[in-house]
């Protein structure tokens, strides 16, 4: 089934859904487990209020119809995969080592899904399915004030962060001190093992240059994506440097991250993975003499941390 079918097909079931209460609670709210915490029926839909917090909503995102975005998201990858109480259901989500390392093959995946052709540049992108249903909903939102948003790297396994990784370090000369080299690749690289993109909620967008970003459609995408990416649960990791960003990879307007999973995953990754797990690859041996993960997998965007009991 494409991607075209399933937003028909599940547009219709919003409707059926919709002219059903419709019929039963006229003029009655409606509560649904705190997922969808207000419908307002007159002949019609119109108001959605979606709770923010962990999901990544602004608490007075309103729209006045179901849009073609919002039920693709709620239906198709939002509903299923709430807890109750309106939290998002991470249960079953994996968060191993492996995974938090990229060691696994994302088409193996349940928990995954392949970009498709409409949403990315090339074939073979995978993404967790949260996260690419919340790409789907902002990619057709941005669409409709003339965007387009584009998926450029997806999912990256640790096999494929060291084929990049090791690339970069074998342009430097032998002989050069192996702390520098790193420290230089780092700029823009994440070391394998290290790398966000391992998790399956990053993506990058449109173009892996900042210049894009500061003029023309670039300029229009970033500014559109700084105020409404949070609407869907994203946010950029990479911000610029400064006071509240000392340390970390340069800035990167173009990285995005499913914020509702990648939270989790952090903190995951905090508390199971030291820089004995970062191993494998040339230059591996610098991990702790640089502090990576002190200072590149903590070094992000203060948005994109959660605090959590366990």
């Amino acid at each position: 089934m494409t991607v075209q079918s399933l937003i028909v097909f599940y547009e219709l079931c919003a409707a059926v859904a919709v002219c059903n209460h419709a019929m039963n609670m006229a003029g009655q709210e409606l509560y649904a487990d705190k997922i969808i915490k207000k419908f307002h029926f007159r002949p019609r839909l119109e108001v959605l209020w979606i709770p923010g917090g962990d999901m990544g909503f602004s608490r007075n995102f309103i729209t006045p119809q179901l849009s073609r975005s919002t039920i693709i998201y709620i239906l198709l990858f939002l509903w299923p995969h709430m807890a109750h109480g309106g939290e998002m259901n991470t249960e079953h989500l994996d968060i191993s080592s492996h995974c938090l390392l990229g060691k696994f093959i994302p088409s193996e995946q349940i928990e995954f899904i392949e970009v498709d052709a409409a949403y990315g540049n090339k074939a073979k992108m995978y993404l967790h399915k949260q996260a690419y249903g919340a790409f789907v909903a902002m990619a057709e939102e941005a669409r409709n004030a003339g965007i387009v948003l584009t998926i450029l790297s997806a999912t990256r396994t640790f096999r494929h962060q060291k084929e990049i990784w090791e690339t970069k370090w074998n342009e430097w000369p032998f002989e050069e001190e192996h702390e520098k080299r790193a420290l230089t690749i780092l700029q823009y690289t994440s070391m394998p093992g290290a790398s966000r993109h391992h998790w399956g909620t990053d993506i990058d967008i449109n173009s892996l240059e900042n210049g894009y970003f500061e003029k023309g459609e670039g300029l229009k995408a970033y500014s559109w994506l700084k105020i409404r990416a949070r609407d869907f649960g994203f946010g950029q990791p990479y911000t610029a440097k400064g006071i509240d960003r000392p340390f970390g990879h340069e800035e990167e307007k173009w990285h995005w991250s499913y914020l509702p999973l990648s939270r989790k995953m952090l903190n995951r990754y905090l508390k199971k993975i030291s820089h004995r797990d970062l191993n494998g690859f040339e230059g591996s041996s610098t991990a702790a003499k640089i502090d990576v993960i002190g200072k590149y997998v903590r070094g992000i965007n203060k948005e994109c941390y959660q605090q959590e009991a366990d």
